[in-house]
């Protein structure tokens, strides 16, 4: 962990350089801005990066593809930059390790059958937290409402 004067220099530095500071939360101050709308034993709340894409198709995704899994996500990036890259990161990764399963099980299944990967998201992306700070995700942060990926993505 960086010391503190450090954070702060890079935090200043990437600002002066046109960086846009996002709303920062961490789990609990997500589960709290949720309240209600969260119900832990259908829902899955999961901030993106780091293995958290891996973490979601081995522990979610797959034993339960039939059914599909209710996630809600948030960025814990200070840039606006960064959060949008690291959803659309988390969203193409998670369709990669997806598509990687269904090819493994393809592999060892007898010729000619195979498990065919449609490409969509394996899982029901219920949204996004919204933590841009422009007008419209202030707006719905504000009345607590989700975003789509498309709308936090096209901030």
């Amino acid at each position: 962990m960086l010391p503190p004067n450090v954070c702060l220099g890079n935090i200043i530095l990437r600002k002066l350089a046109g960086g846009t500071l996002v709303k920062e939360l961490n789990r609990d101050e997500a589960l709290e801005w949720l309240g209600s709308e969260f119900d832990k034993e259908i829902d899955i709340l999961l901030a993106v990066g780091g293995t958290r894409d891996e973490q979601l198709v081995l522990r979610h995704v797959l034993p339960n593809y039939n059914k599909r899994v209710n996630v809600i996500l948030y960025s814990t990036e200070t840039y606006e930059e960064d959060a949008i890259e690291s959803v659309k990161k988390f969203l193409n990764d998670v369709k990669g390790h997806t598509e990687n399963a269904f090819k493994f099980v393809s592999n060892v299944l007898p010729e000619g059958m195979e498990v065919p990967f449609d490409g969509e998201l394996p899982f029901n992306l219920r949204g996004i937290i919204p933590t841009i700070q422009n007008d419209k995700q202030r707006k719905a942060f504000d009345k607590g409402q989700l975003i789509s990926a498309e709308d936090f993505l096209n901030s």
